[in-house]
């Protein structure tokens, strides 16, 4: 009657016995794809973190440590990513997300298609994005000071900055400066309303 609860038993296979030397191999394997794959993550969270910034001195930042995590991953020639590592990384995501320790909600599913994106990362489009998180957030900011002195000195030091930004190398893209020169228009602007 309670035969099927029953588990049928399985004689256990040999063990495969393999030389040192095989052995040595497949933890290098094993070594180098765990080093592609934590690339790959390293990646988009970096990416992730400069699409969020709004300052240049963090972008420059973020685009030296994607520098060197892309320097990792071209360190690794013998072995290239697959779908299985793709495979890998968004379940370990996902993992991470059930435990509470990722937000992989706020990014997209990571895919290879997704990483030669960042890894082609459009470094004008990036920027744009930045002083547009940049405008946004001193916008609130500059609202919700109380007093005229305060928003007259963080003008200041904001048109400050934004003229250094604009003659940084790093923003040398013409939509670049043009988005910089609005938001110098702009402050100005205010400044002079606020005296």
């Amino acid at each position: 009657m309670f035969s099927f609860f029953k588990t049928k038993r399985t004689i256990p296979a040999e063990p495969v016995k393999l030389s040192h030397q095989e052995l040595r191999e497949r933890k290098w394997e094993r070594l180098q794809r765990n080093k592609l794959r934590w690339g790959v993550i390293r990646h988009f969270v970096i990416y992730d973190e400069l699409i969020n910034s709004f300052s240049l001195y963090d972008v420059r930042k973020l685009l030296s440590d994607l520098n060197s995590v892309q320097g990792i991953i071209d360190a690794v020639p013998d072995y290239e990513l697959s779908e299985i590592d793709f495979d890998v990384i968004n379940r370990f995501e996902k993992y991470k997300q059930n435990i509470g320790e990722c937000d992989i909600d706020s990014r997209n599913t990571i895919t290879y298609q997704n990483y030669l994106n960042i890894r082609d990362l459009d470094k004008e489009k990036c920027l744009i994005i930045v002083y547009e998180n940049f405008e946004s957030y001193w916008d609130d900011v500059l609202n919700s000071y109380k007093r005229n002195t305060e928003r007259k000195n963080r003008l200041q030091s904001l048109i400050d900055n934004l003229n250094k930004d604009l003659v940084d190398p790093l923003t040398d893209y013409e939509s670049v400066r043009l988005k910089l020169s609005s938001l110098l228009r702009k402050y100005r602007n205010w400044l002079r309303c606020v005296s």
